[in-house]
């Protein structure tokens, strides 16, 4: 692979590091790692690692984080993965959420802005943290990219999220001086994704690594807005160059005397087990100029729920509902009130949590409903193990055999949730949606791997 990468790149590297060029070079004669972060929403660290028969190494970034230390196949098909219980993050990405714990912040209610959010790793990963009466709220320009952050935020059974497809200034310009963190994961040249992925290597010029630090200090300039005065601002890159680190970092502070670098740190895949990444945290002055939006306009007409048919459903479905309900349209949402007045006032594509969908004379509950990590004990469920021919028929598609009571199930394996099924006509049907039937897909074409989410 060393001959495949760009002088000019080599070139920057050996300036950067000096003494210790050779041993990042050799590096690259290594596997790229792959890494686990264990989603405490749903189980502990202890009974994760209990269960799981790979071998995991902890990656001493965060406390829920792994390596994998063997090649696991189709490991985005297993139950455990379909279920939230774990989410493919690179090891030195999660660094990221190591510098948001060191903020010491989570133990209180927090408005949080993920600004380039997809496909999630961090969104989830610091949304795991938060309080129920937080809010995280999730951006991501593409759409196609926005709907991967939506999946994830769902499989993980994040309860908390607001997510929008909107340009960084339009975001600013809906939120300002709103959030007490706002996270820019910024797109860059790649650098540290050359191991992992070496088609980057052919898309890497010295043109692009300027033309990516443009980009950065836009979304920069717009993401400053966002912050409460007090609030802290933390930017990341997944590449080495100091023109996109130090440099747009540098710019940044040089325009906005009211900010602070707190923290600055840098990963090397020759000094720690990862790819690689870049990390900076910023703290806006709590004397910083304020600028409070106009009493905010209700873009969306969320309404508390009154009538019984949702609630009647909901404790056929659950012992102890008692969530705070809203309806918007046919849509019915379980959210706190803070999350509701956030989604309010911007256009969004998700938020809370999509409990039920109003269909003709009949409230319908969803697969989201059933994935969210609300806490609510489900009245009936069936648990299979992981490689039981109940679950995989399951998971393909097939309907289940009549249940000896209760109309919805909770279908999970060792607990965690995978969907649904409604009894009718002596059958459990399943409910699954189409999209996530894998066993289907995996049978149709044995020489595809599913994509991992990975970040």
């Amino acid at each position: 692979m060393i001959e495949k990468l760009p002088k000019d790149y080599l070139n920057n590297m050996r300036a950067l590091l000096g003494e210790e060029y050779e041993a990042f070079l050799q590096s690259y004669s290594q596997p790229a790692l792959r890494g686990l972060r264990i989603n405490t929403k749903r189980t502990s660290v202890e009974r994760f690692l209990t269960l799981s028969k790979w071998k995991l190494s902890p990656t001493n970034t965060i406390d829920n984080g792994f390596i994998i230390e063997e090649r696991v196949r189709k490991i985005g098909y297993h139950p455990y993965h379909i279920g939230g219980a774990f989410y493919m993050q690179e090891p030195s990405a999660m660094s990221v959420i190591a510098e948001v714990e060191r903020l010491n912040i989570l133990n209180r209610p927090l408005k949080v802005l993920d600004l380039c959010a997809a496909p999630g790793g961090k969104s989830t990963g610091v949304g795991e943290k938060l309080s129920s009466d937080s809010v995280i709220v999730a951006n991501e320009l593409v759409r196609s990219r926005a709907n991967e952050l939506i999946s994830n935020i769902e499989r993980l059974g994040i309860t908390n999220s607001v997510v929008t497809n909107l340009y960084p200034k339009a975001v600013a310009e809906y939120f300002p001086s709103y959030f007490d963190l706002v996270l820019v994961d910024a797109p860059c040249s790649g650098e540290g994704m050359f191991r992992k992925n070496p088609e980057v290597i052919y898309e890497w010029s010295t043109e692009r690594v300027r033309s990516s630090a443009e980009i950065q200090r836009e979304i920069l300039s717009h993401a400053k807005s966002c912050v409460k005065p007090g609030g802290y601002l933390i930017y990341s890159t997944c590449t080495f160059n100091t023109i996109e680190n130090e440099g747009t970092i540098d710019c940044f502070l040089n325009i906005n005397s009211d900010f602070e670098l707190i923290s600055q740190r840098r990963i090397f895949p020759h000094t720690h087990r990862g790819e690689g990444h870049f990390v900076c945290a910023m703290r806006k002055s709590e004397e910083a100029e304020y600028h409070p939006p106009r009493k905010p306009k209700a873009i969306n007409q969320y309404r508390k729920v009154k009538d019984s048919a949702f609630y009647e459903l909901m404790s056929e479905i659950f012992t102890d509902f008692d969530s705070e309900a809203y309806i918007l349209g046919d849509n019915y949402y379980m959210a706190s009130p803070g999350l509701i007045e956030t989604a309010s006032i911007v256009p969004n594509i998700y938020s809370g949590v999509l409990a039920g969908i109003q269909k003709k004379n009949r409230i319908e509950p969803t697969h989201t409903l059933f994935m969210a990590a609300h806490g609510y004990k489900y009245r009936n469920q069936l648990d299979f193990s992981p490689d039981s021919e109940e679950l995989r028929s399951y998971l393909s598609g097939n309907t289940l055999a009549a249940a000896d009571e209760g109309r919805y199930y909770l279908i999970s394996c060792d607990g965690f949730p995978l969907g649904y099924a409604k009894q009718s006509d002596g059958l459990l049907k399943n409910k699954l949606p189409k999209g996530l039937r894998v066993y289907l897909r995996e049978e149709k074409d044995e020489k595809n791997e599913k994509s991992e989410t990975e970040e």
